[in-house]
C-alpha cells in the first residue's frame, strides 16, 4: 500500500479506517479497560511511523493526526522486530529511563500511565502499530 493509498483509506471521519477503528474502540472497551487508542502506519524510506487515527477519553493535549517520526528514533523497532506486543506498566518510570521520547511525554502529559503497543502485520509484513 502506498502513502497515497493510505491517505485515501485514512482521511476524514467518514473513512473506512475511522469506521473500523471506532468500532474496535467501542467493542474492545467492553472487555479491556483503556482510555486511549491510536493506530499508526509504517511507510516510506527511511521508514516513518505516522499517526493515522486516535480516540481518547482523557483531557489534555493529544498528538496531531499525521504526527510522524522515523522508526529509528523510537523504541518501536523492538516491537516490530519481535512481532510481539510491548506492555509498559509504568509510563512515568519509562520516561525516566527514556526522557527524549517526545511522543511518550505527550501521552503521559495527557494522563496515560500505562501502555500496550502491538504490531499490525499482514502475511508477515509490518503495516503499523496499535496503541492502547
Amino acid at each position: 500500500m502506498t502513502g497515497e493509498d493510505l491517505d485515501t483509506f485514512a482521511t476524514g471521519e467518514h473513512s473506512l479506517l475511522h469506521a473500523v477503528c471506532a468500532y474496535v474502540f467501542r467493542s474492545l472497551r467492553a472487555v479491556v479497560p483503556f482510555q486511549r487508542m491510536c493506530i499508526a502506519t509504517v511507510e516510506g524510506e527511511p521508514t516513518l511511523v505516522r499517526l493515522r487515527w486516535q480516540r481518547t477519553l482523557l483531557e489534555g493535549p493529544v498528538l496531531h493526526r499525521n504526527y510522524t517520526l522515523p522508526l529509528t528514533a523510537t523504541s518501536l523497532g523492538q516491537v516490530a522486530d519481535g512481532a510481539t506486543s510491548r506492555v509498559i506498566n509504568d509510563l512515568g518510570a519509562y520516561l525516566a529511563d527514556t526522557p527524549r521520547s517526545a511522543s511518550s511525554r505527550a501521552v503521559f502529559d495527557q494522563g496515560v500511565r500505562a501502555s500496550l503497543t502491538s504490531p499490525l502485520t499482514v502475511r508477515g509484513e509490518l503495516l503499523g502499530f496499535l496503541f492502547l
